[in-house]
């Protein structure tokens, strides 16, 4: 279902499905024109009463690109190239803390990221095919955030769907867009429709109404100007990027420090205040650390993934 009007006139329809969907099916769509990659979108599927339908809008892609080469993962969105004011503006926001300044300008390249967090069914079957190591705690294979990861778990779950981490720029991009806003949605404080995060020391959005403190990978409404969700609480990502200051000037491309003690987290968890949640909010913690925020014997804990890939 759904219907993309494009400028150029299309040539030719690419249409790619997830190869292992765990419960669930994700493909893209890609528009091509004289040799040319004009417009693609990735989405799920839904399968009711035996009929499998998807309702994409297509994106622009601007400039096309013209490699031959293009392929758009399904179950990614795709980031253009832009330069944006990454880190916090005082002047805008008043949560800034020390380490989210100076705001800087930086100029990305373009790629793609996950709409959503790995999946604990996503993990499992790559444990399964001995392509990822074992988390501290297994969850029931399901479309719950798989949380439990170090560093160097998500490194090699990324590395076994052909992806990578994002840098720190690149999460940083893909979840507040180039019009500097504070969450995923804009400048509005967030509710527990829009993410799950901690509105008060005595609440937890997603374990105040299921009894459970992980939600789904397409929990809420929260999503960015890309369309990626949970980029605002449920988990802390792990990126790329060791922790360290900001650089001063505009920057392109980076990928942090050379070397560290911690490597980045970014977008707060299930247990994260507002403030925590911001799309400038920096954590950082020990490669090896699936979490230090919460004590593992109450069965929860708040570092999760999700992967990016060169376009």
């Amino acid at each position: 279902t759904g219907v993309q009007t494009c400028a150029l006139p299309i040539s030719s329809f690419a249409l790619r499905v997830a190869t292992t969907t765990r419960g669930r099916l994700s493909l893209s769509v890609e528009a091509w024109a004289d040799g040319c990659a004009v417009a693609s979108q990735t989405g799920d599927v839904t399968l009711a009463g035996g009929t499998m339908t998807a309702d994409l809008t297509l994106a622009p892609i601007d400039p096309p690109d013209c490699g031959g080469q293009y392929q758009h993962p399904p179950g990614m969105v795709r980031i253009p190239g832009a330069t944006f004011a990454m880190g916090c503006n005082a002047a805008l926001d008043a949560s800034c803390e020390d380490d989210e300044k100076p705001a800087h300008m930086v100029t990305l390249s373009s790629y793609f990221v996950d709409a959503t967090e790995v999946s604990a069914a996503a993990y499992a079957a790559c444990v399964a095919r001995n392509a990822c190591p074992q988390p501290l705690f297994d969850l029931p294979p399901s479309t719950t955030a798989q949380a439990y990861l170090t560093w160097d778990d998500a490194v090699a779950f990324c590395a076994a769907r052909d992806k990578r981490l994002p840098t720190e720029a690149e999460w940083e991009l893909a979840a507040r867009g180039t019009d500097g806003r504070i969450w995923p949605w804009g400048s509005s404080a967030p509710t527990c429709s829009q993410a799950n995060f901690a509105p008060s020391p005595t609440q937890n959005c997603f374990e105040d109404t299921t009894g459970g403190l992980i939600a789904p990978i397409d929990y809420g409404t929260g999503a960015s100007p890309v369309g990626a969700l949970d980029m605002a609480g449920n988990l802390e990502e792990w990126v790329a990027d060791w922790y360290g200051a900001y650089p001063s000037g505009a920057v392109t491309n980076p990928t942090g420090p050379e070397s560290g003690i911690q490597r980045v987290l970014r977008g707060g968890s299930f247990a994260s205040f507002a403030a925590d949640i911001r799309t400038s909010f920096r954590d950082a913690n020990a490669p090896d650390a699936s979490s230090t925020e919460l004590d593992p014997q109450t069965n929860s804990t708040t570092f999760g993934v999700r992967c990016a890939r060169t376009q």
